[in-house]
C-alpha cells in the first residue's frame, strides 16, 4: 500500500474514532436523560398517591396533636408531642416538594409585603425551628416586591427548614432582605457547617442529608425561575454556616 493510501485510511481511522467517541458521548446524555424522566415520571405518580393517601391523615394527625397539646400540662409530654408534631413537618414538607417538583408552573405575579411573607414563614416552621431553641433575626430594609405569593414563600420554606436542619442547638438563622442592581434579595443564613460540596447542589435527587429526597433545593431553583427569580449559594455575610440568597427584579 502507498504511503497516501496509508494515509487516508489513518484519516478514515480517525474520523471513526471521533465518531465512536461522539456517539459514546450521545449515549450517555441520553442515558442521562431517560434516567430523570424515567424518575420525574415515578415521582409524578407517587406525588399523586401521597396527595390523596397522606395529606389528609397528616392534616388530621396535626389537629390531634394540636388537641392533646392544648389539654395536657405535664412539660415531659408537650416534649414527646413537639417531637411529633415536628415528624408531621418533615414529612408534609417532603410530600409537597415531591407534588410541586413534578407540576408545570406558572406564577401569578402580586405585590408582596416582605415582612409579612417572612414571619408568617418562620411561624408556620415554630417546631422546627423552637426544638432546636433557634434564634431567628430579621433585618428587612426593603419591604414590598412583586413576586409569585405562594411559590416565595415555598422558597423560604424549604431554605429556613434547612437553615434549621444545619444547625445545633441554640444556632441562630438570619433571614434579611436587601436591594442591589435593580434586584431584592432575601437573604437565609445559619450558624451550622456550611456546605462542604456545592457542585450538585441544585441538582434534583442530590442531597447530603441522611433522610430526605434532594428535591428542596431544585425545587426552590423551579419556582424562583418560574417567577423570572433565582436562587445561589453565597459567602456568609454574618456568621460561619450557608447563606443562600433568593433574588427578583424589583420591576417585573
Amino acid at each position: 500500500m502507498s504511503n497516501s493510501g496509508i494515509d487516508e485510511l489513518k484519516t478514515e481511522l480517525k474520523k471513526a474514532i471521533n465518531a465512536i467517541d461522539e456517539l459514546k458521548t450521545r449515549l450517555a446524555q441520553k442515558e442521562k436523560e431517560i434516567t430523570e424522566k424515567s424518575k420525574l415520571a415515578v415521582l409524578g405518580e407517587l406525588g399523586l398517591g401521597f396527595a390523596h393517601e397522606i395529606k389528609n391523615p397528616l392534616s388530621a394527625i396535626t389537629t390531634y396533636l394540636d388537641l392533646l397539646n392544648n389539654s395536657i400540662s405535664d412539660e415531659s409530654q408537650k416534649s414527646i408531642l413537639k417531637k411529633l408534631r415536628h415528624s408531621v413537618l418533615e414529612i408534609d414538607i417532603i410530600t409537597n416538594n415531591m407534588l410541586f417538583y413534578t407540576k408545570e408552573l406558572k406564577a401569578e405575579i402580586s405585590s408582596i409585603d416582605l415582612e409579612a411573607l417572612i414571619d408568617e414563614t418562620i411561624a408556620s416552621l415554630e417546631v422546627a425551628i423552637g426544638r432546636k431553641n433557634l434564634k431567628v433575626t430579621k433585618q428587612i430594609s426593603h419591604r414590598v416586591i412583586n413576586g409569585d405569593y405562594q411559590l416565595l414563600k415555598r422558597s423560604l420554606v424549604n431554605l429556613i427548614a434547612n437553615a434549621a436542619d444545619a444547625n445545633q442547638n441554640e444556632g441562630s438563622i438570619l433571614v434579611e432582605t436587601i436591594t442591589s442592581n435593580g434586584q431584592c434579595c432575601i437573604a437565609v443564613e445559619d450558624t451550622g457547617t456550611g456546605i462542604l460540596d456545592p457542585g450538585k447542589l441544585f441538582q434534583p435527587f442530590h442531597t447530603t442529608k441522611a433522610k430526605g429526597m434532594g428535591l428542596g433545593l431544585a425545587l426552590v431553583k423551579k419556582f424562583m425561575q418560574a417567577q423570572s427569580g433565582n436562587v445561589s449559594l453565597k459567602p456568609p455575610k454574618t456568621f460561619n454556616g450557608a447563606r443562600f440568597e433568593l433574588t427578583l427584579p424589583i420591576k417585573q
